[in-house]
């Protein structure tokens, strides 16, 4: 389907893209070269927020620090929104200093299947990391009767005590 041009670009692209399964991330929210116009239509609608957020593309820099708290801004106004990760390399030349996998993008995905992987992202079932072999942190959540695992949530009264446990490998 062809995208409309105009007020409702966005929102248009977002919902054609979920009815095709997809998972939609913005991507390098805050490289100077680019004007995305992501973050200023999904502050006034909620149809325009995208399920993920680009924080680290390839070796960090000051646009990564500028979009990490970006993010952060966004999940204490109680936004929904996940952070993404990945080497942004296109194609085979790389002149960049960036190299395949650095950053990584952990999924917990029930199968190495595309709706599961699709699924586990727009669950926040993920986390990034420096590398491959970089360091990884496994969170858990647990309160009577509820148990979750990263990107999950639990739910109470404020003061129910809910115990957090962070794995940690390679750190």
């Amino acid at each position: 389907t062809p995208l409309p041009t105009g007020h409702a670009r966005i929102s248009e692209f977002i919902r054609v893209a979920e009815e095709m399964g997809a998972y939609v991330a913005v991507a390098h929210p805050k490289a100077a070269h680019l004007s995305w116009q992501f973050e200023a239509d999904a502050q006034v609608d909620p149809a325009s927020r995208t399920h993920g957020y680009e924080v680290w593309t390839g070796p960090w820099q000051p646009d990564d620090e500028a979009s990490l708290v970006a993010w952060d801004s966004m999940l204490t106004r109680g936004l929904r929104i996940f952070a993404n990760g990945g080497s942004d390399l296109h194609g085979v030349v790389n002149t960049g200093g960036g190299a395949v996998g650095k950053p990584t993008k952990v999924v917990y995905a029930n199968r190495l299947a595309k709706p599961d992987i699709v699924a586990a992202l727009k669950g926040g079932h993920s986390f990034i990391t420096r590398s491959p072999e970089g360091v990884e942190i496994y969170l858990t959540a647990t309160r009577p009767g509820q148990a979750t695992y990263t990107g999950g949530t639990v739910w109470g009264a404020v003061g129910d005590l809910v115990t957090v446990t962070a794995r940690v490998r390679r750190g």
